[in-house]
């Protein structure tokens, strides 16, 4: 085994699996040398910012686009000022692996009082706050490194929400083995194939002489599903709407285009096509109350159909 290979280079030869070439952040003491193994890669570019709060709203951004992001910070004060943004991306299901630099663990073991930190010898304060707005958290160590990195971003990228690692320099220096499966190898798929034909049997007995209208929004571009939300739209001839945080998903120069939803704020087109057809079918939709002029919606759940994503 190659004396070589690190666990930093595990975790970063991880991210660019999962999608990234570029990594934002903010250098910091507790992170500065494990951003030498960014550096080094081939497979990734350090993107540095000004603020760790512009860092978060990068990556936001980025995971937006590319299907996943990862931004470095130090520890305490710099993952503070980033929370903001990640309390964002988990609202928006935007993936964002935030990498934390920690102190050393024998600064944590001794329990001192260090700059960066509450001054109570207490380090585990900083991952505690991140947790309501996280899938997946780990604190790493030598024996737990690999599995735990896969974990959390196998989690992220299912659940299209940020994740959390902490590592401490002296981790990161750790030898371990390359990888030798891929992430994608424990993605199952979870869905019942029985509750899937029941589904398409019911749909297909109700449909028929029914009118229908299909409403989409903001999940399915999050879940990179545009394409088969086309395929289906290609497949029928119903109308079709969005919300207003859907717009751009489908054509909206199509005669089929009804408007854009919006409740009491609807157009009377649209709203009669949404509020007195039939059968509803959603992809992707959630009400707020920006989208819904106040949850002024007037739809009848027992007529909709709703595709789980």
């Amino acid at each position: 085994m190659s004396q070589q290979y690190t666990i930093a280079d595990y975790l970063f030869d991880r991210v660019a699996e999962a999608g990234a070439s570029e990594i934002f952040g903010v250098p910091g003491d507790f992170n500065l040398t494990f951003l030498d193994n960014v550096l080094a890669s081939d497979k990734l570019r350090w993107v540095g910012n000004t603020n760790e709060l512009n860092a978060g709203y990068a990556a936001d951004g980025y995971a937006r686009e590319r299907g996943f992001a990862a931004m470095v910070t130090t520890f305490g004060v710099g993952e503070l000022s980033a929370i903001n943004a990640t309390a964002g991306s988990f609202a928006e299901y935007a993936p964002v692996l935030h990498i934390v630099g920690a102190p050393s663990t024998a600064l944590q073991d001794a329990k001192r009082r260090i700059h960066h930190s509450l001054g109570d010898g207490v380090f585990n304060h900083f991952i505690k706050m991140v947790e309501p707005v996280t899938v997946a958290r780990a604190q790493l160590t030598p024996e737990n490194a690999a599995s735990e990195i896969d974990r959390v971003i196998r989690l992220i990228l299912k659940k299209h929400r940020p994740g959390y690692l902490l590592l401490s320099p002296d981790v990161a220096r750790q030898p371990i083995y390359p990888p030798t499966t891929k992430l994608i190898d424990s993605q199952e798929d979870i869905t019942s194939q029985a509750a899937l034909a029941d589904f398409k049997q019911a749909l297909t007995e109700f449909l028929p002489n029914k009118t229908t209208t299909l409403m989409a929004d903001l999940m399915v571009h999050r879940l990179g599903l545009q394409s088969q939300l086309k395929a289906l739209i290609a497949d029928t001839d119903i109308p079709y709407t969005t919300l207003s945080w859907g717009k751009t998903l489908l054509d909206e120069n199509s005669e089929r285009w009804a408007g854009t939803y919006a409740g009491v704020a609807s157009r009377p087109i649209v709203k009669d096509a949404v509020e007195n057809c039939e059968c509803l079918i959603k992809v992707g939709v959630q009400y707020t109350d920006t989208t819904t002029a106040g949850f002024s919606q007037d739809i009848d759940e027992e007529y909709s159909s709703r595709l789980a994503l």
